[in-house]
């Protein structure tokens, strides 16, 4: 599979804990080849070595290529890897204006061979695949059950708001609803604005 190079300018970027990621204006997320070395616990200078090699075809002859390989198939959910490990992608931050960015999937290849596949494995690599990890089955399980954060806002609203307008106090009782029968959509909108 032949790589691309994408004119794309990252939506936002940032060194965080010292590993440099960002996210594309499709949503990806990426990390640099710098950050993904710090990511797994490794020398830049490997990481770099290991992406030129890979670009050569000469690391896909070796144990750990192949490793990747069958990693990254799985990782893509593809019968084919890419010809390079990363993307060049445009950046005004960078002093070369050109970022390497690591596709979200590649990373957590990388970062599941070191963590586990490695004839010595990295012990930042173990907990970045853990903590990714952690992330990823939210993620999933939010995908699988059609769960939406707002969705849950809004539900637990239109109950608020069910409660208060059926409500009907005994007569000669007073009850706090009876105040706040009036509040309705429009009168929610301009609520909520002030707690904001």
């Amino acid at each position: 599979m032949i790589q691309q190079n994408l004119s794309l300018v990252p939506v936002k970027m940032q060194e965080v804990d010292s590993i440099s990621m960002g996210v594309l204006p499709n949503g990806e997320t990426f990390l640099s080849l710098q950050g993904l070395a710090k990511f797994c616990g490794l020398a830049p200078s490997s990481v770099i070595q290991l992406a030129q090699d890979w670009a050569a075809g000469d690391a896909q002859g070796r144990t750990r290529g192949q490793q990747l390989t069958e990693l990254i198939k799985e990782w893509t959910e593809s019968n084919s890897v890419p010809d390079s490990l990363y993307v060049e992608i445009d950046s005004h931050n960078s002093i070369t204006g050109v970022i390497h960015a690591v596709p979200e999937q590649i990373v957590m290849a990388i970062t599941d061979y070191y963590a586990h596949y490695a004839q010595t494995t990295k012990l930042e690599a173990i907990q970045n695949y853990r903590k990714a990890a952690k992330l990823g089955l939210r993620k999933y399980i939010h995908e699988r059950l059609g769960y939406n954060e707002k969705d849950v806002f809004a539900e637990s609203w239109k109950l608020f708001q069910e409660r208060v307008l059926s409500n009907e106090s005994p007569k000669g009782f007073f009850t706090m609803f009876d105040e706040a029968t009036t509040i309705t959509g429009r009168d929610r909108e301009r609520l909520l604005s002030t707690f904001t």
